[in-house]
């Protein structure tokens, strides 16, 4: 699963799981690298973006829309932020092990930029780096309802942001479900549509159709 996404909400998820199910047992493997889920024994997994062989399930949940986010007190001190191009001058916090990597950023027409950056501060803790974009480490992409529950200062340089991503949960098969892979399925889709604080956008229909054209 990718881990800077799902932490926000699976903990909350899982929980009602376990209530609504009590012989049921649940164990999780947090990881951003893209796991065989036949040779390693996986039930599902919750993945961004819908594009996988053929022989897997997809069970399209919603899109979330990320942002560029920073504290204010950051804000204060920090150099002028109005073209993609200034990134490099402010201090940034990554989403991943890499010392350097890539952010796509989106334009108001549509128009995809990658920008190199190198993070001052690089974890794959979603939590760690939330408490540092708060604490005023510098600016990073984080959900949305994140950066509205804590308060912070979305940006969007030049006019570009993050684009929103698709979220789905996989399968090993596209044809077999076991009863509790199929009750883990409709649980976090009743999940989705009920905690809109938590998605920007619940529309599986459109994800749906999305992922057969793409």
């Amino acid at each position: 699963m990718p881990t800077p996404v799902v932490e926000t909400f699976l903990g909350i998820a899982l929980s009602e799981f376990l209530r609504r199910y009590p012989d049921m047992r649940a164990e999780v493997i947090a990881t951003d690298a893209l796991v065989d889920l036949v040779t390693d024994g996986f039930d599902a997994t919750i993945r961004i973006g819908t594009k996988s062989p053929a022989s897997l399930g997809i069970a399209p949940l919603a899109s979330i829309v990320p942002v560029l986010a920073a504290s204010r007190a950051y804000l204060e001190r920090a150099p002028r932020l109005d073209r993609l191009d200034d990134l490099a001058s402010h201090s940034l916090v990554g989403h991943s092990e890499r010392k350097r990597t890539t952010w796509t950023l989106m334009s108001r027409t549509g128009q995809h930029e990658r920008v190199e950056v190198t993070p001052r501060v690089v974890t794959n803790s979603s939590s760690l780096a939330t408490q540092c974009v708060i604490a005023g480490a510098g600016i990073s992409i984080l959900p949305r309802s994140v950066a509205t529950k804590e308060g912070l200062v979305v940006l969007e340089p030049g006019g570009y942001r993050p684009p929103p991503v698709s979220l789905s949960i996989m399968t090993p098969s596209a044809r077999a479900k076991t009863p509790k892979t199929r009750a883990f399925i409709t649980l976090m889709k009743e999940f989705v549509a009920t905690h809109t604080d938590l998605f920007d956008v619940v529309d599986t229909h459109r994800s749906a159709r999305q992922s057969r054209v793409s």
